[in-house]
């Protein structure tokens, strides 16, 4: 009767701890769908920054060099007007942010 307890206990670990381990391994796999799935959108993110960072970057330059492209005016009208073209370009930067 022992034997057969004896047995009995080993065929039971027998088929248990493969299921452990089975159950183990799933978890992993869920683990590393996840942890994939979230780089994948990190990845996707990072794109995005990129564009728009380069978008940004090339629209930055082009009014930096607008905004130095400009002569010294002598007389105070024409100051003026410069000035007033200034304004009119930092209304126009002030509504983007």
């Amino acid at each position: 009767m022992l034997k057969l307890k004896i047995h009995a206990h080993n065929h039971i670990r027998n088929i248990l701890i493969p299921f452990s381990i089975l159950s183990i391994l799933g978890n992993y796999k869920t683990r590393l769908s996840e942890s994939e799935e979230g780089l994948t959108g990190a990845l996707q993110a990072w794109d995005d920054f990129d564009a728009l960072f380069d978008t940004l970057n090339k629209w930055l330059k082009e009014n930096e060099a607008k905004v130095k492209d400009h002569e010294l005016k002598n007389s105070l009208d024409d100051k003026k007007q410069q000035l007033e073209k200034l304004k009119v370009r930092f209304e126009m930067i002030s509504e983007v942010f």
